[in-house]
């Protein structure tokens, strides 16, 4: 994915995705909750690829 790319991503789901810090915990920052995210996706998708090829 290009930098322009997950950038405009960004700017159209920040204000959805953004949380206010807590007394106890610290919010994460809009792009790397969304970095993680595309991390899990990218690693769950991988999971089931190798699942089925396994059967």
């Amino acid at each position: 994915m290009s930098q322009e790319l997950f950038e405009e991503i960004l700017k159209k789901i920040s204000q959805v995705i953004t949380r206010q810090d807590t007394k106890f915990l610290s919010a994460l920052i809009p792009g790397l909750k969304l970095a993680l995210r595309f991390i899990f996706v990218a690693c769950s998708t991988q999971s089931l690829s190798l699942a089925a090829a396994s059967l």
